[in-house]
């Protein structure tokens, strides 16, 4: 830190990946790789209540396995190396209240399916956008959590410009958006309600379809209570109200349903009576 003001943060780490999976066909796929990695993440304080941050970041991104229906099925994958850029900014909305925006550029490996039917890295995707969130209370009853990212997604290399692979990412949407906001009665109840926005989706490497944005809408009750002089806690949450229909897509490019509505209780007791 240096008068108070300016606080510098610089690191670098090495690390060992080392994976392996046991097939349910008994074959075994292992993978070891070692890397350095470094960041840089300067952050200025303008004022009390506002401040600029900044950083450089490198590091790993968990790939997992090749999915059952790829031709080297279970295959650890490398994982991938990533970098990002990002600058934004802090400020305090009140004591309680903070607003955090910041544009990135992050660049990774992607993976999808090839021709030959393998699952594997098909190029270089590049993420550039804006994102934003603000959280904490609104009163002391109240409280909020809501978030924003927008960006472009490209995707480049030998096989996008040979026309074989399209130039968007597999399952990954360009603007997503979450709210949250909980209001407390007493010390014992809470209502809170969530909307949560997922914008479209590819679900496969050539960019042929698109699978359809998705929102959905959640309530919540909780309620705190003593239970044969133990404190507990019951939980009752309403998934999908509005019942949204659709499909999510993953990074593999796996399809899966939108769940329906939803309710479900869970009840949580200490053991401890203290």
């Amino acid at each position: 830190s240096w008068l108070d003001r300016v606080q510098p943060r610089l690191g670098v780490h090495r690390t060992r990946y080392d994976k392996a999976v046991h097939s349910t066909s008994g074959a075994t796929s292992e993978r070891v790789s070692e890397t350095s990695h470094y960041n840089v993440s300067p952050v200025v304080n303008l004022t009390d209540r506002a401040a600029l941050l900044g950083s450089w970041v490198t590091g790993l991104e968990e790939s997992g396995s090749a999915p059952a229906s790829a031709i080297n099925r279970e295959e650890v994958l490398p994982p991938g190396e990533a970098e990002q850029f990002e600058l934004g900014a802090r400020y305090a909305l009140s004591p309680r209240l903070t607003l955090i925006a910041a544009l990135f550029d992050v660049s990774k490996p992607s993976q999808g399916f090839r021709l030959d039917g393998s699952f594997g890295v098909v190029g270089e995707v590049r993420h550039r956008g804006f994102e934003a969130s603000i959280a904490g209370e609104l009163t002391p009853e109240t409280s909020i959590l809501a978030g924003v990212v927008a960006f472009e997604s490209e995707l480049t290399g030998t096989l996008v410009d040979a026309g074989l692979v399209g130039s968007h990412d597999v399952g990954v949407s360009r603007l997503v958006a979450n709210a949250t906001i909980e209001r407390r009665f007493g010390n014992d109840w809470s209502l809170d309600a969530t909307v949560s926005y997922m914008g479209e989706r590819w679900p496969d490497t050539a960019n042929t379809f698109k699978a359809p944005a998705v929102t959905t809408l959640s309530l919540g009750l909780r309620h705190g209570f003593m239970l044969g002089g133990r404190r507990a806690d019951l939980r009752i949450l309403a998934s999908n109200l509005a019942g949204a229909e659709g499909y999510l897509v993953a990074q593999s490019g796996l399809l899966s349903p939108v769940p329906p509505r939803t309710v479900r209780a869970l009840l949580t007791v200490a053991l401890d009576a203290d």
